[in-house]
């Protein structure tokens, strides 16, 4: 099968052993740059470097083409290197189209050496996953959303998995059919829209030539399909995200219903060394990285920081870039550092006394990037919209109530939790934060260590088919589906 048009070709010698006999299957897979695949049969004749048992010409009806084959191992690395020549990475965030490829020659290699053994082997175990911001982590973004798919990924990565990474359904399947067999979960995006078009898991459910069914065998198999999404469901439609419910959607926290994944810190934060307290900074670091976080419903009023620093003795820092447009400046009383690296932060942040939340970002991981350098956080909540710092279900995560749901398991002198606009609050909590350093105290589940525990889970552990028919969401009635 030949695919036409666009700039990057990739192309993949596909293996699969069953019954004792070497399949061989031939896909020809391009990324394109605009994310779109379009299929054409392949007519010319082609060079055959498997041997005369494998298919040359595909039939422009089948999807793949497999067959025995006859063909030796001995030439697997140069045939693979023929037919998966380096992609032309054109920008920093092609990365994971290389990523990609590099998997597939692992599980190659894997498949010629063990054949049908290969599944049990850590590389025989495939994941794909389908959702901007894994392919972001090649660009080098820092949200939160990046970093949680990012240690996703490192985690992945250090279990020995194979992970495949797609732009779009349709590469989703071309990764899928030839893997069937070993892939044991597909994670892709299910963002919300009225017409669900960025729903790839249900649009999958819902398209007969997508699912696994009866006239579709060669489909996905629905209970490999998972959602992701960092805000969760929040109560919305079912139809808005996984048609099986928010138990198929994997979160970052541990959100009512969801699939809790979450992510890990200590693999970079660990990296920077912990500055003892006599070599500490006498400044707090304000957690708002945008410039309108000061002035767009803010836990501290604009003018409020200067009386903060002056009754705390502590300057007050911040990493804010204007995104106002010179509407607004920093408020006085705050010394910008303007746009640091990654490293730099570190550097900058594992030196302050305290980090401040200002009401936004909302469940940002930077608190616990924090309290992994040694540093403690307060976190501002509103006193006129709860009555107990530990709330139950969403509520807990009611971000226009605490800016971070996730930190109210921790107290003093970790986390500081003071209602908003209490600058008297603010200052104390400063003053105790310097008077009562703390080391490293990343919760265990923020470490890497736990994150590739429910990452086994996940992947290894749970029989997600037997589950699927437990729960009576098997045979798959597409009809009935919200």
């Amino acid at each position: 099968m030949q695919l036409v048009g666009g700039t990057i070709r990739l192309w993949a010698a596909l293996i699969i052993l069953a019954a004792g006999a070497s399949l061989l299957v031939l896909l020809d897979l391009q990324f394109r740059s605009d994310s779109t695949l379009r299929r054409l049969a392949g007519t010319a004749e082609q060079q055959n470097p498997w041997g005369d048992g494998a298919a040359k010409n595909p039939q422009p009806d089948e999807d793949l083409a497999v067959t025995q084959g006859t063909g030796s191992w001995t030439n697997l690395t140069t045939a693979l290197e023929e037919l998966m020549p380096d992609p032309e990475i054109t920008r920093k965030g092609d990365g994971w189209k290389a990523a990609t490829k590099q998997a597939i020659r692992k599980l190659l290699h894997c498949l010629a050496e063990y054949g049908d053994e290969c599944r049990q082997r850590p590389e025989g175990k495939v994941v794909i996953v389908e959702y901007t911001h894994f392919r972001q982590w090649w660009e080098g973004s820092t949200t939160g959303e990046v970093i949680w798919c990012g240690s996703v990924l490192t985690a992945f990565d250090r279990l020995g998995y194979t992970t495949l990474v797609a732009a779009n359904l349709e590469e989703v399947q071309l990764l899928y059919r030839p893997f069937a067999d070993l892939v044991r979960v597909i994670i892709m995006q299910v963002r919300m829209g009225p017409d669900h078009s960025s729903n790839l898991v249900r649009n999958c459910f819902k398209d007969p030539k997508c699912v696994q069914s009866e006239s579709n065998p060669k489909g996905i198999a629905p209970w490999k399909m998972f959602g992701l999404a960092f805000w969760g469901t929040r109560g919305d439609p079912i139809e808005l995200h996984h048609p099986w419910g928010p138990s198929r959607v994997m979160a970052p926290y541990e959100y009512p219903d969801h699939y809790y994944l979450g992510y890990a810190l200590d693999h970079h934060c660990e990296k920077n060394p912990l500055v003892s307290p006599e070599l500490k900074k006498d400044y707090a670091f304000i957690l708002s990285k945008r410039l309108s976080y000061y002035y767009n419903n803010p836990a501290f009023l604009p003018e409020s920081w200067l009386n903060v620093s002056q009754s705390s003795g502590l300057e007050m820092v911040s990493v804010a870039y204007d995104d106002t447009k010179g509407e607004h400046v920093i408020p006085e009383g705050v010394r910008t550092l303007g746009r640091l690296s990654r490293e730099d932060f570190y550097v900058m942040l594992g030196s302050s006394r305290a980090m401040v939340g200002n009401g936004s970002p909302v469940l940002s991981p930077s608190p616990f990037d924090a309290l992994c350098i040694g540093v403690p956080f307060i976190h501002p909540y509103d006193p006129g919209r709860t009555k107990t710092l530990d709330p139950e279900g969403w509520d807990r995560f009611h971000t226009g109530v605490f800016q971070h749901g996730a930190l109210l398991e921790l107290r003093p002198p970790y986390v500081y939790h003071i209602p908003r606009r209490n600058v008297t609050a603010l200052s104390e909590a400063l003053l105790a934060a310097k008077a009562n350093p703390i080391g490293r105290s990343l919760p265990e589940k923020y470490k890497m260590a736990s994150l590739m525990q429910r990452v086994k889970n996940l992947v290894e552990d749970t029989n997600w088919e037997e589950l699927a028919w437990k729960e009576g969401r098997l045979p798959l009635a597409v009809e009935q589906l919200p």
